[in-house]
Order: C-alpha cells, then structure tokens, then sequence
C-alpha cells in the first residue's frame, strides 16, 4: 500500500532473497481514486460548533485535497489544505491547535472572507492564538508546508 502518487507511469518488480527461492506467485493491483475532502474549498467549509465551555474538536484529513491558499507565513507554501468555518464573539481569545504525525501543518485565519486578500494572520508550527479579536465569522485553513506534506490531523479550537 503506497501514499498518493503522482500521474505517470509506474514500474512493480517482484523479486525474491536468494536464487533458490522462485516459483509461482499472484499479483493483484488496485487503484483508489482521489475523493477530494467535502471541505477543500472556501465555498464549503466545515462548519465547526464550539462546547457551552467554548472548545471544538475535528479529526480531519489533507489527504486528497487539493493546494488553494498560502500566506505570508509560508510563502512557499504548497501544501493541501482543508478549510473550516466558526463564529466568535467580540473581544473573545482564539486558540487553535492542529497536531499531525504525518505533515506539519500550517494554519491561516481569515475573517469575513474567507481566502479574499491578505489573511487576518497565520502560523507555521500548529499553533495560533488570537487574543480579544474584533467578532464575527472566521475560516480556518488547515494547510501543509510543501507538496508532499499531507494526511491525517486532530483540531482543537478554543474560544475564552
């Protein structure tokens, strides 16, 4: 079983220890496509509901989705990248962390608009916090630091 691959043309070679081990074999191959994550783009993020003591958690995924945003933060950028959605009240903190055995994960916050003009700020260590922020609406950008920098991750958002 192999991560994504690219298009092109790959090459299997079956191949035994030693001289002596041969014989017959059967081979199966299969391919899975690509489901792009309901919340790749802007235009349908996933909604995310906060706890009456103000937390959010997601088990989400980059894997498949496709590269749409960058930041200042990261420039180069270059990763796939899920977007999620949330409310906040005036004056509230935001913190959001993304932790990911499988990429590192860059995060972008816009407000109002989401994936419009220069975003309201950005990390690139998983981590973001926003202290007494203005209020409204906000979409959060999951995104990975290069081409290759993609997979499964766990969302906490808190609101204090």
């Amino acid at each position: 079983q192999t991560t994504p691959l690219e298009a092109g043309t790959y090459f299997l070679f079956v191949d035994s220890d030693a001289a002596s081990q041969k014989g017959d074999f059967a081979l199966a191959v299969s391919l899975t496509s690509a489901v792009l994550p309901a919340n790749d783009t802007c235009e349908a993020p996933k909604e995310i509901f906060f706890s009456p003591s103000g937390i959010a958690t997601d088990i989400g995924s980059t894997l498949y989705s496709l590269d749409q945003y960058q930041s200042y933060c990261d420039p180069e950028g270059g990763g796939p990248d899920v977007i999620y959605s949330f409310t906040a009240g005036t004056l509230q903190s935001i913190t959001a962390t993304v932790e990911s055995d499988e990429f590192q994960p860059t995060l972008i916050l816009y407000r109002e608009a989401c994936g419009v003009g220069e975003p309201y700020t950005c990390s690139v260590d998983g981590n973001l916090f926003v202290p007494n922020q203005p209020g409204g609406e906000y979409f959060l950008v999951v995104d990975g630091t290069g081409e290759k920098e993609w997979g499964a991750f766990d969302l906490t958002l808190s609101l204090d």
